[in-house]
This record gives C-alpha cells, sequence and structure tokens, in this order.
C-alpha cells in the first residue's frame, strides 16, 4: 500500500512541475510577443513621425510615380533613396531575427518596401559591384521579397476599388497605428 502511495505522490510532484513550468513558457512567450510588437509599432512610428517618412515622400512622388532611373536623379534624391534602403535593411535584420511582427510589418510598410524594391531592383547589382559588397541591402531584398506575393494580390484587389496605390500618412496615423496599438495592447491583457 505504501508503493501506491509513492506512486501517487511522485505522479503528483511531475504533473505539478510540468504544469508550472507550462505556466512559465506560456507567460515568456506572451512576453516575447509583445515586446515584438512593441518594437515594431516603435518603428513604425520613426517611420511616419520622422525624417523617413519625407524621404519617402520624396522618392515615391518625385522618383517612382515619374519613373526617374537612379542614374538620372539628384545627388540629394540618391541620398533619399539611400536613407530608406539602410532604413529598411534594418528593419529587414530585425525580421530576419523575428525581433518584429511580421503582420505589423506588412499593414504599415508593405506598399512602400514593394514599390522601393521595384524602384532599386535595377540599380542595385551595379550598386553591390560599386561597393565590392554582395550583400549590401540584402536584408531588405530578403524582406521585400518575402511580402511581394501579397502585396502584389492587394495592390491588384486595392486597385479594384480605386484605392491609392501607397498609405497616406493620415492613413497611417489615424488607422493603422492605433489598430496595431490595440492589438498590441489586448494580447498584453492575456
Amino acid at each position: 500500500m505504501a508503493d501506491i502511495w509513492t506512486i501517487i505522490s511522485s505522479v503528483s510532484s511531475t504533473v505539478g512541475v510540468i504544469a508550472g513550468t507550462s505556466a512559465v513558457a506560456y507567460q515568456l512567450h506572451k512576453q516575447r510577443r509583445w515586446h515584438i510588437q512593441h518594437s515594431t509599432l516603435e518603428t513604425a512610428k520613426q517611420f511616419v513621425g520622422g525624417e523617413i517618412f519625407q524621404h519617402w515622400l520624396k522618392v515615391r512622388n518625385q522618383l517612382i510615380t515619374k519613373s526617374k532611373l537612379f542614374e538620372e536623379i539628384t545627388e540629394e534624391e540618391q541620398k533619399s533613396v539611400i536613407s530608406l534602403l539602410s532604413y529598411f535593411e534594418n528593419i529587414g535584420v530585425m525580421y530576419k531575427h523575428n525581433i518584429l511582427d511580421m503582420g505589423i510589418i506588412y499593414d504599415s510598410f508593405s506598399v512602400a518596401i514593394y514599390e522601393l524594391y521595384k524602384y532599386t531592383s535595377s540599380f542595385l547589382p551595379e550598386y553591390r559591384k560599386q561597393r565590392a559588397n554582395p550583400s549590401v541591402y540584402k536584408e531588405f531584398e530578403d524582406l521585400a521579397l518575402a511580402l511581394q506575393e501579397r502585396t502584389e494580390k492587394d495592390l491588384r484587389q486595392w486597385q479594384l476599388v480605386a484605392m491609392p496605390t501607397s498609405p497616406s500618412l493620415e492613413l497611417v496615423k489615424d488607422q493603422i497605428l492605433p489598430l496595431a496599438t490595440k492589438v498590441a495592447a489586448d494580447d498584453q491583457k492575456e
């Protein structure tokens, strides 16, 4: 009879340890997810609130929509393109290391990344040769390719309802960031 109580006690202890470990693992997972979402929202706010968005507007309105070649643009315009590539390269690095939330990246940046990639893809190989570095803006390119299929599908659908090809500053500030902030707050409550 004593052996049965020893077994029951041992099983109970094991179940308790497993339950406790599972609860800790779940909390760590939730905490990591919250930090990833928070980091992504902060990154999106930097885009909207800083000079990066001004570079984006300049590049989109003066270069992409007018189909200017990189080699034909002014030095100031090239600096704007390089600033955007560098910014999105950093996002690509963070995406690669699972530091940012892909859903929020998609909602916040997909069209900008897609359009910038289409604009720069023809000169990036030559730019890499000039720098003697085949990995220049590679993380940006990988991120753009990861977003490409879904972005193209969405753009086709959006064009059917005559939406703009790029989210406006007001759309990002008034709708995308508040929604992403709410989602992050809801996840933190869980």
